[in-house]
């Protein structure tokens, strides 16, 4: 009988976490989009959560512990799931980057004092941004500086990729722009994943511009 019991309730278990189970998905790519992943089951819940996102948008100091305030139980396990999803999510698409550049003259002496534009694509940075943006990416631009020696360094944060937009010092102008094929991707998994050496950087170079 005892044994009966057990078979019993390892069954009720099963079939409970079976349930919780398929009322979630891990969230699938869709180019720069990521699906919830929630079941028909899940989509009130959904909705819910996303209205209430929507009426904070304006907030961009709201957090996780305030949204869990504003829902009834059900509601707070799915945002722990869907909070789980992304979590896995970013740590696949945004990587920690690591960056070294030197600017240079035409005779391979450093400039120094370059400012250099650097656009940085990253997918949604928080939970909280990625309900409000609905899973989609951004980008933003930070601006570095080149030493005595002519070097920079571009790190400190996570993202997908990086782009050079602009190298600028007064009295220069950049000689054939940014190195050919150069590829800056951060995305852990990317099969050429940019690895950076700080010891040999990517070289920039500049020219003094015309008429000075």
């Amino acid at each position: 009988m005892r044994y009966s019991v057990t078979i019993v309730l390892m069954i009720v278990v099963a079939f409970v976490l079976y349930r919780r189970t398929n009322e979630f998905s891990i969230p699938i790519r869709d180019g720069d989009k990521i699906e919830d992943g929630i079941s028909q089951n899940g989509n009130h819940e959904q909705d819910e959560l996303q209205e209430i996102v929507n009426r904070h948008a304006h907030d961009t100091e709201l957090t996780t512990d305030e949204l869990e305030l504003a829902l009834d139980e059900d509601s707070k396990i799915r945002l722990l799931f869907m909070k789980a999803a992304y979590e896995q999510e970013e740590k696949l698409q945004n990587g920690d980057v690591e960056f070294y550049g030197k600017v240079v003259d035409m005779e391979g002496r450093p400039v120094q004092g370059a400012s250099v534009s650097v656009l940085v694509y990253h997918y949604p940075m928080t939970f909280i941004d990625a309900m409000k943006s609905k899973g989609e990416g951004g980008s933003f631009h930070v601006s570095v500086e080149s030493d005595d020696d002519g070097k920079f360094e571009v790190s400190g944060f996570r993202a997908q990729s990086i782009s050079f937009s602009d190298i600028h010092k007064e009295g220069y102008e950049c000689a054939g722009g940014i190195p050919m094929n150069l590829e800056t991707i951060f995305m852990p998994n990317y099969p050429h994943r940019y690895e950076a050496d700080r010891e040999n950087p990517v070289i920039f170079r500049m020219q003094q511009a015309s008429g000075d």
